[in-house]
């Protein structure tokens, strides 16, 4: 069990799955969203969470002042446990904000096509499991950008292993933030042209 650690639904508990799943630790969350409200109002955001898990990332951001937050997640059990906690969350809200949807498809395919929220995300959450961050970031990230996902302002967050490769970051985006906690790396990237 996790929990939301700021925002109008802090120390809501989170269920996480029982195996297949790396839950971001509260310490790590915390740094994580420090650094991503240096630098983006998350006021009335819109939220693409990929390989969600549990959606403490994404649901994080719902409870610092996210619009809507779009979960991709294709594991069965992770997305049942996410459908649950999704649920969770919109019985704690008390006002319009509660825009979910939850996608169960496999990545980087699901990123293909019309963006399904007009204008792009202005925030991406990627916390893949670590052995596959070097196989699919790269291809994720371009596939961001070519099928127009990314708002103008949009940021996007990667979580991953001190030990993976240095996040390379496409043409038309440029590096912000990196900074390592124990065995955890966040780099944080943003549109070139904002």
């Amino acid at each position: 069990m996790t929990r939301l650690i700021a925002g109008r639904l802090r120390s809501i508990r989170l269920d996480v799955p029982d195996a297949g799943t790396r839950p971001t630790t509260d310490r790590v969350r915390e740094a994580m969203f420090s650094a991503i409200e240096s630098r983006l109002d998350l006021d009335g955001t819109f939220v693409l969470d990929l390989f969600a898990g549990s959606g403490a990332l994404g649901l994080e951001a719902l409870s610092r002042g996210a619009e809507t937050a779009d979960f991709v997640e294709s594991a069965g059990p992770a997305a049942r446990i996410l459908q649950g906690n999704i649920e969770s969350v919109r019985t704690a809200l008390d006002s319009p904000r509660g825009n979910f949807a939850l996608h169960r498809t496999a990545l980087p395919g699901a990123i293909t096509g019309t963006c399904p929220r007009a204008g792009g995300f202005d925030l991406v959450l990627i916390d893949p499991p670590y052995e596959q961050v070097d196989g699919l970031v790269p291809e994720i990230l371009d596939r961001l950008l070519a099928h127009d996902w990314l708002s103008d302002i949009a940021h996007v967050v990667v979580e991953s292993s001190v030990r993976s490769a240095v996040i390379e970051w496409p043409q038309g985006m440029t590096s912000e933030f990196s900074r390592a906690y124990g065995e955890t790396r966040v780099d944080i990237g943003a549109r070139e042209d904002r």
